[in-house]
């Protein structure tokens, strides 16, 4: 038993100064830290940004208008009458100003349209950063609970690891007094030593693994912590509600309904290009200019103007009629994508459900067999402290609690992991 002590002992300083880690606070680091969730973020906050009346052309544009100009210029003039006129220095002044409204009040509803493509850009940036933190959360979940099982498989190897050095020690001691034989004591020991060496594989798979959860949250990878290994599973999933979820949540779906949306919103817009445009604009003006030649010391204007325009496209070179075309042709192939989308949905959902199920029955085969391993190494290992059962009996049994506590790990994880990429498909990951 020393040697086991000495071997638990090594295991130690990865574990020294550790805090526990619960899944929940990975996933809230996650979400604040993740760099492709960041990234969806900002592009969610771009596109509300652009969904504006003003992009959509609703709004009037107001601007204001300024300029002055002087001249010193020399003037000669001959009249009809015999008089003229010689001044080698006539300053001439200019000055003017206006304040203008331009507003297109009608524009074959192209505003409208604009304005709804902009509302649904937005709409799959939100869509797409929800698909984002889907995502984001599935890998922590997942690489979390391999974590947490496989801490939990090392703590089983290091048990394994006591039975086979006690099982080393007791070789031993038969060798001396005569009552064993050195194959079962060299034997044992090579268990042994195997064992440990599966240990030191074990505690080099968990910093891996820990690594890659630090770069998942963003942060140090040197950071040290240890897994809750309370793993919990929702063993009650339902293919109906599954199916109804995934119709109405998952990303992937919705973002194709709002392609197509997309889509008719463009074919509407170019449609507009075929009806007329209505204008009108509003302006106050001042002008000022003056001379030192001339009859007129200066000229002042200023005042109100206020009109309308109207245009009607008559011939572009059948280049409107050529964009309605094929707005309508990504239209109807957009609303393909969506019907194909949900389909390929429903079937992933169908045998994620499936697999899930199945892991769910694996694992509680495995829970059950886990149990009766371990039963069997203890009372394999008594009989042969006294003397009833033989090496071979007692090194099968640890061997298969090794085995069965693999199997447990493993069903763990990948329970958990099924049970993951249905609540993923379903959308239900994210409330």
């Amino acid at each position: 038993m020393k040697n086991w002590i000495i071997t638990c002992l090594i295991c130690m300083p990865a574990l020294a100064g550790a805090q526990v880690l619960t899944l929940d606070e990975a996933i809230k680091i996650a979400l604040e830290n993740n760099f492709d969730v960041v990234t969806a973020s900002q592009s969610k906050e771009v596109a509300r940004l652009q969904n504006h009346v003003g992009n959509a052309g609703m709004l009037p544009t107001i601007s204001v208008n300024g300029n002055a100009s002087y001249g010193l210029n020399a003037l000669r003039q001959e009249f009809s009458s015999g008089l003229s006129v010689n001044n080698p220095s006539v300053n001439n002044r200019v000055f003017g100003a206006q304040a203008a409204l331009d507003w297109v009040v009608f524009d074959g509803l192209r505003m409208f349209a604009i304005k709804k493509r902009l509302s649904l850009q937005y709409d799959i940036a939100d869509l797409t950063l929800k698909d984002q933190i889907i995502n984001s959360i599935t890998q922590v979940i997942q690489t979390y609970t391999t974590f947490a099982a496989e801490a939990e498989r090392l703590q089983a190897l290091e048990t394994t690891v006591a039975y086979f050095d006690e099982l080393a020690q007791l070789a031993d001691s038969r060798l001396k007094i005569g009552t064993g034989n050195k194959q079962e004591m060299l034997q044992a020991k090579t268990d042994w030593n195997a064992q440990r060496s599966e240990i030191l594989k074990q505690r080099a798979l968990l910093q891996q693994l820990r690594i890659q959860i630090n770069i998942l949250l963003n942060r140090d990878p040197n950071i040290n912590f240890v897994a809750d290994s309370n793993i919990v599973i929702n063993t009650n999933l339902i293919l109906d509600e599954s199916l109804n979820n995934a119709a109405s949540a998952n990303p992937a779906v919705l973002i194709a309904d709002k392609n197509a949306a997309v889509y008719k919103a463009n074919l509407n817009e170019q449609i507009s290009f075929q009806m007329p445009r209505i204008a009108v604009n509003l302006a106050y003006s001042y002008n000022y200019s003056g001379s030192s030649a001339g009859f007129a010391l200066f000229n002042q204007t200023n005042g109100l103007t206020a009109g309308a325009g109207l245009s009607f496209p008559i011939f572009d070179g059948l280049k409107v009629r050529r964009n309605i075309k094929t707005a309508k042709v990504q239209y109807t192939n957009a609303k393909f994508a969506t019907d194909f989308t949900r389909l390929r949905i429903a079937g992933e959902v169908r045998i994620a459900y499936e697999n899930y199920r199945r892991q769910i029955e694996i694992l509680e085969l495995e829970r059950e067999s886990i149990k009766l391993a371990e039963e069997n190494m203890v009372i394999a290992a008594e009989r042969y402290k006294t003397g009833i059962g033989t090496l071979i009996e007692s090194r099968a049994a640890t061997l298969s609690f090794a085995d069965a506590q693999t199997r447990y790990t493993q069903a763990q994880s990948q329970t958990k992991a099924a049970e993951t990429n249905l609540l993923a498909l379903t959308g239900q990951i994210v409330k």
